[in-house]
């Protein structure tokens, strides 16, 4: 048991050390790059960086517990269990700040392309765009989606996150938007 728990200790560590690097090596420092010939919009650095934070402070809280775990604070509470749920809680934020920190729409003169959060990068022109049309992900919810479709029936969605006004302005399609 000692050996597991040291191995689930220094995991507990590495993981927001992973975070951190991950955040340094795949983001850049502009969320939205205005070029000649192309915008690159991505999610906000405060989402992924926040992400970064708590996974952080989640390591040194199972660090914390488990070590109160094992000194009887509470009781007959298994500091091996307790530092897996911490492990696993930041293992699921590191896969969380990855796959939305991967997300990206790039709009360029004719045609935009979109990198979504799993998956290949979709590109679809403006000319072929059939239809816009918002949609909110939840019910109530505050976030609203742009879901465009083309001729050829692919389906390209654009996350509310991202900013889907500045986004209009570029594709100049707002006779087939929808409101």
């Amino acid at each position: 048991m000692a050996v597991i728990r040291v191995i689930m200790s220094l995991l507990i560590m590495v993981v927001p050390v992973l975070a951190v690097l991950l955040e340094l090596v795949t983001r850049f420092d502009i969320v939205e790059r205005h070029h000649i010939h192309h915008d690159t919009y991505a999610v906000s650095l405060v989402v992924t960086r926040t992400i970064m934070l708590v996974n952080g402070f989640m390591g040194v809280l199972g660090l914390l517990v488990s070590w109160l775990c094992r000194v009887g604070i509470y009781g007959r509470v298994d500091p091996v269990l307790t530092m897996s749920f911490f492990l696993s809680f930041e293992l699921a934020l590191l896969i969380a700040q990855s796959v939305v920190g991967r997300y990206q729409v790039v709009t360029y003169e004719d045609h935009l392309t979109v990198t979504p959060f799993v998956g290949a990068t979709r590109s679809m022109r403006y000319a072929d765009i059939t239809q816009m049309r918002y949609r909110q992900r939840f019910p109530g919810g505050f976030v609203t989606d742009l879901h465009l479709t083309a001729k050829d029936g692919s389906h390209v969605s654009i996350w509310g996150i991202l900013d889907i006004d500045q986004m209009l302005l570029r594709i100049d399609r707002f006779e087939v938007l929808e409101v």
